[in-house]
């Protein structure tokens, strides 16, 4: 397999990521660690100070997924050549 048809795979992979999901699951994440600070700490974020707190929230967990994108990137990429290293194994023998 060429490297271009490599990167043709890894695309499609990437591209069945449903990054609405993510984000719903992002904003979840965000919404949820709010109220949960307003109940542990008996009070209520101001509208700008939960926009801002939402903003920053999203941006570490964008992060986050950045990093695992580059990590199932390369564990395609083993897989890849795994396979490779398994078929090679079948022809020589």
């Amino acid at each position: 397999m060429s490297e271009k048809e490599d990167e043709e795979i890894l695309e499609t992979v990437k591209s069945s990521v449903d990054f609405s999901i993510v984000t719903d699951n992002i904003l979840g994440i965000a919404d949820f660690v709010i109220e949960k600070y307003e109940f542990k700490n008996d009070c209520t974020l101001t509208e700008e100070q939960r926009k801002e707190a939402t903003a920053k929230i999203k941006e570490a967990l964008w992060v986050q997924v950045e990093t695992l994108k580059l990590g199932r990137k390369s564990i395609l990429q083993e897989m890849f050549d795994s396979a490779e290293n398994a078929l090679t194994s079948v022809m020589n023998d």
